[in-house]
């Protein structure tokens, strides 16, 4: 009797560690972006203009390098928003502006940076003064990985550029 009692304890003992061990690595896990590439960063962010009235056309581009496989340019171009913004740091209240995305190019000194041709209106009504537009790749979810099968965070990015609104 004690020998089917010790067998059974040394069961829950092993089962027990097993199950501390799995649940321990699995916490211990390192972060998916540490093994992969899987990165888009806005690398300029610029205009032809910088000073300009309410209303006025905008055109400029944008320069992005991606390390993500299997990412094609209309992903990429989805990914990024404009704001305008009293200070260069993105937060809630900045305002999102919409703007026509114009096709990417591969930059032609380095094949993982893409350029966008953006062009958008500023808003009637803003206010005389120093601001910025901000272009902002959100948190978002990305599959990549040499088997595309693992799935990790592309992480937030912005970018400023300096503008005033005329009187």
């Amino acid at each position: 009797m004690f020998n089917l009692q010790a067998g059974s304890v040394f069961k829950v003992f092993i089962v027990t560690i097993l199950s501390l061990t799995v649940l321990l690595h699995s916490q211990c896990k390192k972060d998916p972006l540490d093994d992969l590439n899987c990165r888009v960063d806005i690398v300029s962010f610029s205009s032809e203009i910088q000073a300009f009235y309410p209303g006025t056309d905008l055109t400029g581009l944008l320069t992005v390098s991606e390390d993500l496989e299997d990412i094609g340019d209309a992903e990429i171009r989805q990914m990024i928003s404009i704001y305008f913004s009293e200070d260069a740091l993105y937060n809630d209240t900045d305002t999102e502006i919409q703007y026509i995305r114009g096709s990417l190019t591969v930059d032609p000194d380095n094949e993982n940076r893409s350029i966008m041709e953006w062009n958008l209106t500023m808003p009637f009504g803003l206010e005389a003064g120093n601001y910025y537009l901000l272009a902002r790749i959100q948190n978002q979810t990305w599959v990549c990985g040499t088997n595309g099968d693992d799935s990790v965070w592309v992480l937030p990015e912005t970018s400023s550029m300096p503008i005033t609104i005329l009187e």
